[in-house]
């Protein structure tokens, strides 16, 4: 009877024990929900660290409690290439003009129907307007070079008085202002094209491929270098004061018409500049696996 008692005891102790036992679920961690923030892919997005969230309510809208943060495009200071959509590419003179080489120049240009860019110096510009006027009723772009090619990284360059007497000569030659710059051998910084472009409306341009042919006057060389090196969006660099420069102008032209590039001003190939693809492209769903035929496996 002892016995019974306790059994009985023990049953009716572990059935009011789990009575009171809370119960637990335990959630597989795959079905934890994830909040994963997405970034749409575009040229001029960005995610700001201090994204500020969407809605003031954010604790009863988690999954969109953080916004993408889009801004707006910055504006370039200076172009050494661009981002183009198509065969697009800018020839650009140095220095001139001088009457030794720049009217042949703009006759080699004007049978194949190529409008370039001439950075002109203010001293050659005032010195033989009549070649300046020519160029521009042709359809080129006159831009600025200084007055007198110094170089504007040296404390005693006086670049303001160098770039405003540069552009007033221009405009008065041609009745139009420039709107492009290149500084004498490139020597510029940050700061300087920034001032530049602030002070005097003109935007920096440099150049992406350099034959050097200032520095090999050989007409053959100078043209293989071009055409071997160029690519959609590029800025060339060459000088319209050596005849050999002058000489490897036809082959060059010749040879990339023929591959389906296309001459611009500087001013149009900025216009046409966008940003560049993201480094990251937002991920994209895998391709099905291609099915492969029983001969081929």
């Amino acid at each position: 009877m002892k016995r019974l008692f306790l059994a009985i005891s023990f049953v009716c102790f572990s059935t009011g024990c789990a009575q009171h036992t809370p119960s637990v679920t335990s959630t597989p961690l795959e079905e934890v929900p994830v909040l994963t923030i997405t970034k749409k892919a575009s040229d001029y997005e960005t995610i700001s660290p201090d994204a500020v969230p969407a809605g003031s309510d954010t604790d009863n809208n988690i999954e969109n409690s953080y916004a993408t943060v889009t801004k707006p495009p910055r504006d370039r200071i200076s172009y050494s290439e661009c981002n183009v959509d198509g065969p697009f590419i800018a020839l650009t003179f140095d220095d001139g003009p001088v009457p030794a080489t720049t009217p042949r120049l703009l006759d080699i240009l004007k049978k194949r129907n190529v409008r370039a860019t001439f950075f002109v110096t203010g001293q050659n510009a005032e010195r033989y307007p009549d070649i300046v006027r020519r160029a521009f009723n042709d359809g080129h772009e006159i831009a600025n070079h200084s007055w007198n090619h110094p170089r504007f990284t040296a404390a005693k360059t006086d670049v303001s008085g160098q770039l405003r007497r540069t552009s007033n000569i221009i405009q008065k030659i041609t009745g139009t202002a420039p709107t492009t710059m290149r500084p004498p051998y490139g020597a510029t910084n940050a700061a300087l094209n920034a001032r530049i472009k602030r002070e005097h409306g003109l935007t920096p341009v440099m150049w992406s491929l350099d034959p050097q042919d200032w520095k090999y006057r050989n007409a053959n060389y100078v043209a293989t270098q071009v055409i071997e090196r160029v690519r959609p969006g590029a800025i060339i660099l060459l000088h319209d004061i050596h005849p050999s420069t002058i000489d490897a102008v036809p082959r060059i032209l010749d040879s990339l018409l023929a591959r389906g590039f296309q001459f611009v001003t500087v001013s149009e190939l900025i216009a046409m500049d966008r940003p560049d693809t993201p480094k990251n492209p937002e991920p994209t769903e895998p391709a099905p696996p291609e099915e492969i035929a029983p001969e081929c496996q």
